[in-house]
């Protein structure tokens, strides 16, 4: 089973429309990382991204897990993932 760091090399904390959103928004509101959250904020970008991340890879993980899917067919979306909204191919 990967282990976070491996999820992490993959690039699976990239790519989400939603994630995306997110982060556009929260810059917008945040431009820096290192400023922590004012009243109207809910969490610093470095938290949201955080939180996607974890919740990102408990998913993961119980997918695997339950014999849903591998790591593999999860790298191989991911890697399909990011070029359809990037354009740019996978590592």
């Amino acid at each position: 089973m990967a282990v976070l760091g491996d999820v992490l090399d993959r690039g699976a904390a990239a790519g989400v429309n939603r994630t995306a959103r997110a982060m556009r928004v929260a810059h917008r509101e945040e431009p820096t990382m290192s400023k922590k959250a004012g009243p109207k904020q809910a969490a610093t970008v470095e938290e949201l991204l955080w939180s996607v991340l974890f919740e990102q890879e408990a998913l993961r993980r119980v997918l695997v897990r339950k014999g849903i899917v591998s790591n593999d067919e999860v790298f191989a979306e991911i890697k399909t993932v990011r070029q359809e909204l990037t354009g740019k191919p996978g590592k």
